[in-house]
């Protein structure tokens, strides 16, 4: 995510993306976009059983969309600020939003009513995310902190203190007892969630560290820059290596997806990219934004990729089979 004055900005000057029409990309094959936001799209996020995708937006609300028949299902408003981020609760149940103004929403996701509003952060929330076990939310932001909440009682367990810097992106590890956070610091810290300290510092980016996602396995961590690049960490190591370099382009979003074959990513050149782990290569890319991409997303099944920017639709893409290097 670029920083809020930088987006306004650009958000001024981009052209906006038709909505509606057919999605060409590499390939051949098309999707239709999904419309509803009024502005940039920050965050993506699927349900586990992927039938919902979840999309957070400068336009100050959440939407729930059907992905089956492309329609929203409903629109979360409440927040008085642009939302940075959203998460959906392992169980699906429960949808969590950051927003601008401050403040973490929980909502009930069948309903849409909101059960919880956590405050505690002095600055803007761009990020959030449910521990594997469903217990634990945590939330950063622009104040540099990191906070976890019970989900239970509502209150704060801890403020995670290290990062000199905002806090971009959050991910927890599948063991829920570690959770990875990414920073303008140009760091990934990694935190015991038990005992409220930091595990490790990785450092190897050389600009800001937007958004971050762990393998399904938990043993790597990828990470996107805005140094042109995407790395993927070994957590056992320390040790990273280059996935995908941008050129002259930053990277904004990154995801893993749950089979473990590929990591998404996209950025300021308007592509979407995957990564094959398999083979170790790029496969062709996505294309079909006409400006920035700041979020990705993968269904449960691997089998969809949710992307979208600045452009303010939600694109679908088909993940090509796993034996294959290209879709």
């Amino acid at each position: 995510m670029m920083p809020p004055v930088q987006l306004l900005f650009l958000a001024i000057l981009a052209p906006t993306l038709l909505l509606q029409q057919p999605v060409k990309r590499a390939g051949g094959q098309a999707m239709v976009a999904l419309a509803g936001h009024t502005d940039n799209v920050y965050s993506l996020a699927f349900s586990p059983d992927g039938r919902q995708l979840v999309s957070a937006s400068a336009d100050e609300t959440v939407k729930v969309w059907d992905v089956a028949n492309k329609q929203v299902q409903r629109t979360l408003a409440g927040h008085s600020g642009p939302v940075y981020g959203v998460a959906v609760s392992p169980s699906g149940r429960t949808i969590a939003s950051a927003s601008g103004d401050k403040t973490v929403r929980v909502w009930d996701a069948a309903t849409g009513a909101v059960g919880r509003v956590f405050q505690g952060h002095s600055d803007a929330v761009y990020c959030v995310a449910f521990s594997a076990d469903g217990t634990t939310l945590a939330s950063g932001g622009a104040d540099a902190t990191v906070k976890l909440w019970d989900l239970a009682s509502g209150r704060e367990r801890f403020t995670l203190k290290g990062h000199d810097r905002q806090v971009y992106g959050l991910a927890f590890a599948p063991d829920h007892q570690t959770l990875a956070s990414s920073s303008s610091d140009k760091t990934v810290r990694i935190w015991n969630v038990a005992k409220g300290q930091t595990r490790r510092i990785l450092r190897g980016h050389t600009g800001e560290v937007y958004r971050i996602a762990y393998s399904p396995d938990g043993k790597l961590l990828a990470s996107a820059s805005g140094d042109k690049t995407v790395l993927q960490w070994e957590l056992a190591s320390g040790k990273f290596a280059l996935v995908l370099h941008g050129g002259s382009d930053p990277f904004y979003g990154v995801a893993c997806s749950p089979d473990g074959r590929w990591i998404a990513a996209a950025g300021d050149d308007q592509l979407v990219h995957l990564w094959n782990r398999t083979v170790q290569k790029e496969a062709r890319p996505y294309v079909g934004h006409h400006t920035a991409v700041y979020a990705v997303a993968f269904s449960a099944d691997s089998k969809v990729l949710a992307s979208a920017g600045e452009g303010k639709a939600v694109l679908l893409w088909p993940v090509p089979a796993p034996l294959t290097g290209n879709p």
